[in-house]
């Protein structure tokens, strides 16, 4: 009788021994989800580049659709379907790059150059009648008959530059004009003795001198 109770009670532990090595394995499982939770944290990012460039693509095949119908688009347009442009310059370069390749012409039309008439009582505004008002408003319109450049054009200009082309230097400068009035206008309330005129002075002053030691080789 004793034997046999030995035997029971060894087939008894034996028997415990697999439910107990069957619970490690469990927990394996969990690793995996909360890899795959990690994972599907990861997804919304890629949604939303993914969606801003079809909402890119979307508004400047608008701009395209137009300008082919009319052989140009303005600045105004441009900013409606891009308001915060001016901050992505890459984009912007791109933008300008496609229409001129497809052959549309950008107008002045406001916008990018023009002072916005809720600001007309800070520091850059001139009345109607005033002379600086109408220096600026010429020198707006006068700026707004030079194309933009691409990147690829402004290394072609500078390469013709280094061997002495004025034509290329002064082409240069003038493609670069809206840029420094553009600036000026995010500074001029920063400084209670500089008009917007006088920003723009002093930022053509600088880019005469960048046009100058621009290096084409370094970007």
């Amino acid at each position: 009788m004793e034997i046999l109770m030995k035997k029971n009670k060894k087939q008894k532990n034996k028997n415990k021994r697999p439910a107990s090595s069957k619970k490690n394995p469990a927990k394996k499982p969990l690793k995996k989800s909360l890899k795959a939770k990690h994972k599907s944290k990861a997804k919304p990012k890629k949604i939303k580049a993914t969606k801003k460039k079809l909402d890119e693509a979307i508004k400047t095949e608008r701009l395209v659709t137009r300008g082919k119908e009319r052989g140009f688009v303005t600045y105004d347009e441009i900013l409606r379907e891009f308001p915060t442009i001016e901050n992505d310059i890459i984009f912007l370069d791109e933008l300008y790059e496609k229409l001129h390749t497809l052959g549309i012409d950008i107008l002045e039309g406001g916008g990018l150059l023009e002072i916005p008439e809720e600001e007309t009582g800070k520091k850059y505004a001139y009345s109607r009648g005033d002379s600086s008002y109408d220096s600026i408003q010429m020198y707006l319109r006068e700026i707004g008959q030079y194309p933009l450049i691409a990147g690829s054009m402004e290394k072609e200009l500078a390469k013709r530059i280094e061997k002495g082309d004025v034509d290329a230097k002064n082409l240069l400068m003038k493609a670069n004009l809206r840029l420094v009035v553009s600036i000026a206008k995010k500074y001029a309330n920063r400084s209670p003795d500089l008009t917007l005129l006088d920003l723009i002075q002093e930022g053509n002053l600088g880019l005469h001198k960048a046009v100058e030691k621009f290096d084409w080789t370094k970007g």
